[in-house]
C-alpha cells in the first residue's frame, strides 16, 4: 500500500526532533516512498538541506511547516490570564503557496514572536493561496475544541477552514497511546465524513526507530535543563512517535484500541498520495536575483560604467602616490584591470563590488577602521583599486583567478575585517539604504560535537560530577577543523582510546551515558548568529528565504558557510563584516602617537622589507605580533628566522594543523636552510631552475600554495587559469565525490606535462604533489593580506611601543584563556611582565589619574580603575566626574552624591588607587569599612557638618599599621588577578635575577621534554594517591615570569619533599625545582627533587 509521511520533524524542531533531513530521506527511500513532507515546528529552515537530499535519492519533496497559532497577537494578555497556541500544518503547492508560506514565516517572527513564532488565522487564511492545510496533532486548533468536548464549536471551525482551503483541507488522523488521542481522531474522522471533508492518515514522526524514543526524552530535557531525578522531566506522553510504514498504522489502530474502520484507515493512507501529488514544488533555490547597488540618492545605477570608472581613477591614484611594482609598467596594471572588470561583468558581479566599494566609504566617512584584506578577494586589481582591499595583487603575485573566473560558478566572497564594535554601525547603514527588511544577519546550526553531548547527556543523567566521568571526558576528542561532525565517534574512541581500567568498567556500566551522546553527536544543538555574515536581498527578504529570531534579532533563517552555501543558492548577497581586535588595536596605537609623528604612520605605506622589522621577530618574543603570537607558532618562526616579507607569508600559510600534520612546515624549514647557506657560501641566490622550480622558488620547491598549484597545473598542464582553479577544487573534492571527475584532470595534466619532455617518474610525483596538498592547500592571498596586518604590528611594536603596548592592553581581556599545550594565560598579565622587562614601567592606579582605558602617561604606562575586581566603568566614570580629590575626607564628601558600592571603594583602598594621600592602606581599609556603615546618614547633609564626623572617626584608625608585603601581594593577586607591584621583595628578584642571568633556572614558555630547572610559587594543590597506594600531589605553580601550569610530584619526588609540599600557605615560599613537560603540557618534577631556596618572605 503507497504512503507517504506529510507530519514530520527534524532536528530542526530543535531539541525536540532526533532524526537529521537525511536520514528520513534515506529510510523513505528504503521502504519505497515516493515522496516524503518535512513540517518542523514553527520555522522553515531544514526544508532546502531536505529538498537536496531528496532529489540525491529520488524522492518528491513536499515542503511544509507546522505554525504556531494564536488569535490574540498583538493584545494586552493580563498577567496570569492563559493565552495558549496551537498548531497547524501547511505544505506547499507550488511556487505561490510557498511564498505565501514564506510571508507567513517572516510574520511570524516579526510580528507574532513571543516565546515562539506565532501567526494568527486571519493572516493563515490571507495567505494560504496554493497550500494544502492539515488540521495538525492533538495541538491542533480544531483538535483542541474535540478535546474539549466543544464538538460544534469544532465544526464551525472546520468548516470556516473548508471555506478558506475548500479541497485543499484534510483532518489529520493520528494513532498513538495517548487516551485522549482516541477521542481526537474519531472526532475528526465523524467531523470530516459528516461536512465532506478529506481526511488523512500522519504519524507526527519525530525520529526514526522505535528505541530512538530515548533520545527524545534525552533532547527534551537537555532542553528543558532538567534531570533524571527532576520531579516533572518533561517528556512526550506518545513513545511511538517514529517512521512507521502504511502497514504498521493499520496495525496500530487496533493494537492502541482505535478500531476505526479498515476502509476509513486505507483510505487516509492512500490519500497521503494525493496530497502529495498536489505539492510537487521544490524550486527552492536558485530563482533569486543579487541586490543592485542604490546611489546616494536611492537610485540604480549602470554598475559596469560606474565601477570601470571608480577602478581607473582609483588606479590613478594609486600610480600618483608611489611608484609601480618593480618589473611592471602602466600596461600591465591596465591589462590586469580591462581581464579583471570583463569577468565581473560577465558574470554580474559589478552591483556586488560596487555595494562594498560603498561601506569602504561610508567606513573611511565614519572614522571606522578597515583591514588591509582577508581571502581571495585580495587577488583582485579591482578590489585593490577601489580601496576594499590594501593589497597590491601584481606586487605580491596574486592570481584574480582563484578569487572569481568564468568556469567556477560559486559566488565570491569579499570578507571585511574592521574594527571591533563598530560591526552594528555598518548594518544600520545597510538597512537605511537597502531597507530594514532586506537585511539579516546569518543563522548558524550548532551541532552536538563529542565533548557537548557526552557533557549535555551527563548532566542530564547526574553523572558530570563523578571522578571517572571527569577523566575520561579530558581524553575524548572532538573531530578535527573541516572533518564531518561525527567522524570521530564516541564509539570508536572507545574501542582504540587508551583507558584505565577504571574508565572502562565506568563506561561498562554507564552505557546509556555514552550511547545516547553517541547517537547526539551531529545532530543540531542550538541556533546562533554568524560572527560576521550579513545578507543582503534584492527584494524582501521573505520573497527569498525564511527567517529566524535570536535574541531580539532576525536572522535569515538559511546559512552559509562550511555547512552549505543555502543563501548564494537563493540569489541572497552575504558580506562577512567581522570586528577584528587588531584592527582596533592598531588604530588607537596610531592616535595614541606624538601628532608631530602621524605623517609616518601611514600603516598601509610602510617598509614590509625593513631589516628592524625581522630582526625583532627573531629575536623577541611574538607578544601582541598578528597570526604569530601563539607558543607553538612563535617556535616555528625563530626556526624559520624570517629575514623578508616572504618568510612571514610562509610562515602564516604553513603554520597550520593540517600541513604540520603533513610534515611540510619541516620540508620547507629544512630546503630553505639550504638555500640560505648555498647563498652565504656562494654569495648569489639559490637557483631553482625548472619551471616547476622558478613556480615554487619563493618557498623553497614546497607547494605552499593554492596560487601556486594553479600555476603548476597552467604552466605544464596547458590549463587555463580558470581551468586550473575549477582543477583545484575537483582535488580537494576528492574522496567526497566520485573520482571520475579527478582521473580527467589527472591524464589531461599527465598527457601535457609528457608532451614537454618531463619523463613519467617526474609527472607522477608531481602528481602526488597536488593530490597531497590539495588536502591542506592555503590561499595565498589570505596569507598575504594578514601578513601586512603582521608587519604593521611589528612595526609599531618596534618604533612605537608605548601606544603599541597600551593600545594591546586596552584590546586584551584581563582572564585566563586556554594556551597551546593545555596552559592557561593571562595575556594582560603576560604583556605586562614583558614590558616591564623592556623598561616600559607600569604605574600604580590612582584615584585623580586613571581613567577607564589604560593610557601612556610620563613614558609609562597608568592601567585603568575597570582592571580592579568589581570595578565597572560606569562607577569608574562616575568617580572620575567627581574628581579631582585632595584628599580622602574629599573623596568620602563627594561620594556621597552617588550610588556607590563600598566594598568597590575597598578594593580600590587595597589596590593603592588612594595611596595620593599618604596614608596606610590598612588605615583607610578599617576608616572606610566603618564609614561606610553611617555615610548614608549624611547622604543630604550640609559638608560643615559631615566633614567633622569624617575626621573625628578617622582619628580612630590614622596610626594602624601597614599590612605586611604577604598581604599586599595577596591583595593585589586576588583583587586584578595577577601581581604588578608585589611580586616580590628586592631581595628575592635579586636572587632570581642571578639564576636567570646564569642559566640555573628557564620559564615555563622555554621548557620542553628534557629536565630543566625552573623557580617556582606554588599557588594549590591537592593530594592523591596512586594505584599503588602512596602519595602524591598535584600542584598549580607559576614561574619567575607569572606563567602559570600543573604540576605533578609522583610519590618518589613527593615523598622527599613531602615537609615543603605539606605546607598550607605558599605565599611566602618559592622553590627552584627540576622537571620536564609531559605530552598533556604539565610540569612533571623530576628525581632532583625539590629544595627550598627561599625562607619566608617576612625574615628576607
Amino acid at each position: 500500500m503507497k504512503f507517504c509521511h506529510l507530519h514530520l520533524h527534524s532536528s530542526y524542531s530543535i531539541l525536540d526532533g532526533v532524526a537529521n533531513p537525511e536520514e528520513y530521506v534515506e529510510r523513505a527511500k528504503e521502504v519505497g516512498m515516493s515522496s516524503l513532507a518535512l513540517t518542523d515546528h514553527g520555522n522553515m529552515s531544514g526544508i532546502l538541506r531536505f529538498s537536496k537530499a531528496c532529489k540525491e535519492k529520488g524522492v518528491q519533496p513536499v515542503i511544509g511547516c507546522e505554525f504556531y497559532l494564536n488569535n490574540r497577537i498583538g493584545e494586552f494578555i493580563p498577567k496570569g490570564e492563559k493565552n495558549p497556541n496551537s498548531h497547524v500544518v501547511i505544505l506547499a503547492k507550488n511556487k505561490r503557496g510557498y511564498k505565501g508560506m514564506l510571508e507567513m514565516n517572516y510574520d511570524s517572527f516579526v510580528n507574532g514572536f513571543y516565546y515562539r513564532a506565532r501567526i494568527s488565522r486571519e493572516f493563515l487564511f490571507e495567505h494560504s493561496r496554493d497550500t494544502v492545510c492539515l488540521t495538525a496533532c492533538m495541538g491542533g486548533e480544531i483538535p483542541q475544541l474535540i478535546s474539549k468536548g466543544e464538538r460544534k464549536a469544532a465544526e464551525r471551525l472546520l468548516l470556516e477552514y473548508k471555506e478558506v482551503f475548500g479541497d485543499d483541507l484534510y483532518g489529520e488522523l493520528e494513532f498513538n497511546e495517548i487516551e485522549a488521542q482516541k477521542k481526537v481522531t474519531w472526532g475528526m474522522y465523524e467531523l470530516c465524513k459528516k461536512n465532506k471533508v478529506k481526511f488523512v492518515l500522519t504519524g507526527d514522526c519525530h525520529y526514526l526507530n522505535p528505541k530512538d524514543v530515548k533520545i527524545q526524552d534525552m533532547l527534551l530535557m537537555i532542553n528543558t535543563k532538567k534531570t533524571v531525578s527532576s520531579k516533572d522531566p518533561f517528556r512526550f506522553e506518545a513513545r511511538s512517535l517514529y517512521f512507521h510504514s502504511a502497514e504498521d498504522y493499520l496495525n496500530l489502530n487496533e493494537d492502541f484500541g482505535f478500531n476505526l474502520p479498515v476502509k476509513a484507515v486505507e483510505e487516509a493512507i492512500a490519500r497521503t498520495e494525493e496530497v502529495a501529488d498536489k505539492c510537487k514544488f521544490d524550486d527552492i533555490g536558485g530563482s533569486g536575483k543579487f541586490p543592485v547597488f542604490l546611489d546616494a540618492d536611492g537610485i540604480a545605477v549602470n554598475a559596469d560604467s560606474v565601477l570601470s570608472e571608480k577602478c581607473y581613477s582609483g588606479l590613478g591614484k594609486i600610480i600618483e602616490s608611489a611608484p609601480l611594482s618593480k618589473g611592471y609598467d602602466l600596461a600591465t596594471y591596465q591589462s590586469r584591470m580591462k581581464h579583471e572588470l570583463k569577468v565581473i561583468s560577465n558574470r554580474g558581479f559589478s552591483d556586488y563590488f560596487l555595494i562594498i566599494e560603498d561601506i569602504i566609504r561610508f567606513c573611511e566617512k565614519e572614522n571606522i577602521a578597515i583591514g588591509a584584506g582577508r581571502g581571495s578577494a585580495a587577488g583582485s586589481l579591482v578590489s585593490y583599486c577601489l580601496g576594499i582591499t590594501r593589497v597590491d595583487p601584481i606586487q605580491h603575485k596574486l592570481l584574480f583567478e582563484r578569487f572569481l573566473n568564468e568556469v567556477r560558478m560559486a559566488t565570491p566572497d569579499i570578507d571585511l575585517d574592521f574594527e571591533s564594535g563598530r560591526k552594528d554601525k555598518i548594518e544600520e547603514y545597510l538597512k537605511a539604504k537597502y531597507g530594514e527588511d532586506h537585511v539579516a544577519h546569518i543563522i548558524t546550526f550548532n551541532n552536538f560535537r563529542q565533548k557537548g553531548a557526552l557533557r549535555s547527556v551527563a548532566r542530564v543523567l547526574e553523572k558530570s560530577n563523578d571522578d571517572e566521568f571527569k577523566t575520561i571526558i579530558k581524553k575524548i576528542e572532538d573531530d578535527p577543523p573541516n572533518v564531518p561532525v561525527g567522524t570521530y565517534s564516541i564509539g570508536q574512541q572507545m574501542k582504540i582510546g587508551e583507558w584505565t581500567s577504571r574508565e572502562k568498567e565506568y563506561m561498562k556500566k554507564n552505557k546509556t551515558l555514552f550511547g545516547v551522546a553517541g547517537k547526539l553527536v551531529g545532530r543540531i544543538n542550538h541556533v546562533g548568529q554568524h560572527a560576521a555574515g550579513v545578507a543582503i536581498t534584492a527584494e524582501k527578504l521573505s520573497e527569498y528565504i525564511p527567517v529566524y529570531k535570536i535574541k531580539g534579532s532576525i536572522v535569515t533563517g538559511f546559512t552559509e558557510g562550511k555547512d552549505g552555501k543555502e543563501l548564494s543558492e537563493c540569489g541572497v548577497l552575504k558580506i562577512d563584516i567581522l570586528g577584528l581586535d587588531q584592527v582596533t588595536m592598531l588604530k588607537q596605537a596610531k592616535e595614541l602617537a606624538d601628532p608631530s609623528s602621524k605623517k609616518e604612520l601611514d600603516l598601509d605605506s610602510i617598509d614590509l622589507e625593513d631589516p628592524e622589522l625581522f630582526k625583532s621577530l627573531r629575536e623577541e618574543p611574538s607578544n601582541g605580533i598578528f597570526q604569530l603570537e601563539s607558543e607553538s607558532i612563535d617556535a616555528f618562526t625563530k626556526r624559520i628566522e624570517p629575514r623578508c616579507f616572504e618568510d612571514v607569508v610562509a610562515i602564516n600559510a604553513l603554520h597550520r594543523p593540517a600541513v604540520m600534520n603533513a610534515g611540510e612546515h619541516e620540508r620547507y624549514l629544512k630546503r630553505k636552510k639550504k638555500a640560505f647557506k648555498w647563498e652565504e657560501e656562494h654569495g648569489k641566490p639559490y637557483k631553482y631552475e625548472t619551471e616547476v622550480g622558478k613556480i615554487l622558488s619563493s618557498t623553497y620547491g614546497v607547494i605552499a600554495y593554492q596560487e601556486q598549484f594553479m600555476m603548476i597545473l597552467h604552466k605544464l598542464g596547458n590549463f587555463s587559469l580558470d581551468e586550473a582553479d575549477k582543477a583545484r577544487k575537483t582535488f580537494e573534492m576528492r574522496g567526497k565525490k566520485g573520482e571520475e571527475e579527478l582521473d580527467k584532470v589527472v591524464d589531461r595534466f599527465r598527457k601535457a606535462a609528457t608532451l614537454k619532455g618531463y619523463d613519467d617518474k617526474y609527472v607522477d610525483s608531481l602528481i602526488d604533489a597536488l593530490e597531497k596538498f590539495s588536502e591542506y592547500g592555503f590561499n595565498r592571498s589570505h596569507s598575504v593580506s594578514y601578513s601586512v596586518v603582521t608587519m604593521q604590528t611589528l612595526y609599531m611594536r618596534r618604533y612605537h611601543p608605548l601606544c603599541f603596548y597600551t593600545a594591546l592592553l586596552n584590546n586584551t581581556k584581563n582572564e585566563e584563556v586556554m594556551h597551546s599545550n593545555f596552559r592557561k594565560e593571562n595575556k594582560v598579565k603576560k604583556y605586562i611582565y614583558y614590558m616591564k622587562k623592556k623598561g616600559i614601567g607600569i604605574l600604580s592606579m590612582d584615584i585623580n589619574e586613571s581613567k577607564t582605558i589604560w593610557f601612556p602617561q610620563n613614558g609609562s604606562i597608568r592601567p585603568p580603575l575597570t582592571l580592579v575586581k568589581g570595578i565597572g566603568s560606569s562607577f569608574s566614570k562616575a568617580i572620575r566626574v567627581l574628581g579631582p580629590y585632595s584628599s580622602f575626607s574629599d573623596f568620602c564628601l563627594k561620594e556621597l552624591k552617588i550610588r556607590s558600592n563600598s566594598a568597590c571603594v575597598l578594593n580600590l583602598i587595597n589596590v593603592g588607587a588612594f595611596d595620593r594621600f599618604g596614608y596606610h592602606k590598612r588605615a583607610l581599609f578599617n576608616f572606610y569599612s566603618e564609614w561606610s556603615k553611617i555615610k548614608s546618614k549624611y547622604k543630604h547633609a550640609k559638608e560643615e557638618k559631615t566633614l567633622p564626623i569624617i575626621k573625628s572617626l578617622w582619628r580612630d584608625y590614622k596610626n594602624d599599621g601597614e599590612y605586611t608585603f604577604v598581604e599586599l601581594k595577596c591583595l593585589e593577586k586576588s583583587l586584578i588577578r595577577f601581581n604588578i607591584l608585589y611580586r616580590y621583595p628586592d631581595e628575592v628578584k635579586r636572587k632570581i635575577d642571578y639564576l636567570v642571568k646564569n642559566e640555573k633556572i628557564i620559564s615555563f614558555v622555554e621548557a620542553d621534554s628534557v629536565s630543566r630547572g625552573f623557580c617556582i610559587e606554588i599557588i594549590s594543590s591537592k593530594l592523591h594517591i596512586d594505584k599503588n597506594d602512596k602519595e602524591m600531589k598535584f600542584l598549580t605553580v607559576l614561574d619567575h615570569e607569572g606563567n602559570k601550569l600543573e604540576a605533578i610530584a609522583f610519590s618518589g619526588e613527593y615523598r622527599k619533599s613531602k615537609e615543603q609540599l605539606e605546607r598550607k600557605n605558599y605565599e611566602d615560599n618559592f622553590y627552584v625545582v627540576y622537571g620536564h613537560l609531559n605530552p598533556r603540557g604539565e610540569l612533571v618534577i623530576d628525581s632532583k627533587g625539590t629544595r627550598k631556596i627561599f625562607t619566608s618572605l617576612e625574615s628576607l
